[in-house]
């Protein structure tokens, strides 16, 4: 089975949609970040936000990246709803919210498809 570490707290639907992938997730959001860094290698991905440096301690990320997304300033709820539904379409993922296209325009509205829960 597939590991993955959750290093900062992000929206839920990311851990359910992983683990209904079979993906082992482990919330390491509590962890000191010197264990952390000394235990990335047990694991085929890692969930970060940008205030978790990976190179602090001397080491560099090694396998595959699927997606790494960068601020540059502070987010606000839309656009969360932005990132988190451009994620959702790319790998697959049902979100529980609207699906918000990157100029903030609704795509998809869960109210009007209410009859659409799963696999949207």
């Amino acid at each position: 089975m597939k590991k993955i570490a959750f290093i900062d707290k992000v929206h839920p639907v990311l851990q359910e949609g992983l683990e209904s992938m079979n993906w082992i997730c482990d919330d390491l959001t509590k962890v000191p970040k010197s264990e952390i860094s000394d235990s990335l290698a047990n694991y085929h991905g890692i969930v970060i936000r940008s205030r978790f440096p990976m190179n602090e301690y001397g080491r560099y990320l090694q396998g595959h990246t699927a997606e790494i997304i960068f601020y540059d300033n502070t987010k606000n709820a839309n656009a969360e709803n932005r990132i988190e539904s451009y994620l959702a379409i790319k790998y697959g993922l049902t979100l529980h919210t609207n699906y918000v296209h990157s100029g903030g325009t609704t795509v998809w509205n869960r109210t009007s498809n209410s009859g659409y829960r799963e696999d949207v």
